[in-house]
C-alpha cells in the first residue's frame, strides 16, 4: 500500500512537471518571438489569464492549417482545453528578460486609453498629490488655470501628455500579460498575449523539442 501510494505521487510530481517544463519552453518561445531584441527587459504580469473570449478562425485561416498541417485539429484542441481554468504564477517558471509585476504596481506605460482629470490650480495641496498617488495607469492628473481659454486648456494638456509618453523608457511603454496556454495531444499549442491596448493569439508546433509559431490569429484592440 505504501508502495503504491509512493508510485502515485511520484507519478503525479513527474506530470506535473512535465506540463510546468512545456509550459515554460512554449512561454519562452513566444517571448522570442515577440519581444524586440533590444530590449533589455519587459514588464510581465505575474498571473496568466485565461481567455475568456470565443477562438475563432476565419474559413481562408482553417483551410491554410488544414493543408500545412494536416494532423493539427483546431476545434479538438479547443474542446479539450476549455475547462481548464488554472491561472499559472510566472515566478514559478524561469521566463527570460521578464520582470513581473501585479498590475497595480506596474511602472507607467503607453496608451491610447487616455483619461485627464482637470483640477484646478485653486485646489489644496493635499487632494492633488493624494488624486495624483491614487491615479490609474491610463489617467494624467492635470492641474490648469481658469483663466485658460479651451485653445489654450487643449494645448498644454496634449504637451502634457506627450511629456509623459516621451519619458517612459522603452522597456516600459508596454506590459504583456500571458494567457494560459492550450496544449493538444500532438504537439500543438494555442497561447495569447495581451498588452496595454492590444491583443492576439498564437498557435505554434513543438520541432524538435522546440516550439515554432506557426500561425498568427485573433487580433484584438480594446
Amino acid at each position: 500500500m505504501k508502495r503504491n501510494l509512493i508510485f502515485i505521487i511520484f507519478f503525479l510530481f513527474n506530470v506535473c512537471f512535465g506540463q510546468n517544463s512545456e509550459t515554460e519552453k512554449l512561454v519562452n518561445a513566444v517571448v522570442n518571438d515577440i519581444i524586440p531584441k533590444d530590449y533589455q527587459y519587459f514588464n510581465l504580469i505575474d498571473s496568466s489569464f485565461i481567455y475568456n473570449r470565443h477562438y475563432h478562425l476565419e474559413d481562408d485561416e482553417l483551410e491554410y492549417l488544414k493543408k500545412e498541417y494536416p494532423d493539427f485539429d483546431f476545434d479538438k484542441t479547443i474542446d479539450k482545453n476549455k475547462a481548464n481554468k488554472e491561472i499559472l504564477t510566472w515566478r514559478n517558471f524561469k521566463i527570460s528578460k521578464a520582470k513581473l509585476y501585479n498590475f497595480e504596481n506596474l511602472p507607467e506605460y503607453r496608451t491610447y486609453n487616455r483619461h485627464t482629470v482637470l483640477i484646478p490650480f485653486s485646489e489644496s495641496k493635499i487632494t492633488i498629490d493624494s488624486l495624483i498617488k491614487n491615479k490609474k495607469k491610463y489617467e494624467l492628473i492635470f492641474v490648469y488655470k481658469t483663466s485658460w481659454s479651451k485653445k489654450k486648456l487643449k494645448k498644454e494638456i496634449d504637451k502634457a501628455w506627450k511629456k509623459r509618453t516621451d519619458n517612459i523608457i522603452k522597456e516600459n511603454c508596454t506590459y504583456y500579460h500571458f494567457s494560459t496556454p492550450y496544449f493538444s495531444d500532438n504537439g500543438y499549442a494555442i497561447t495569447s498575449v495581451d498588452n496595454a491596448d492590444s491583443g492576439q493569439s498564437y498557435i505554434y508546433k513543438k520541432e524538435n523539442n522546440d516550439w515554432k509559431q506557426i500561425h498568427i490569429f485573433n487580433r484584438w484592440v480594446q
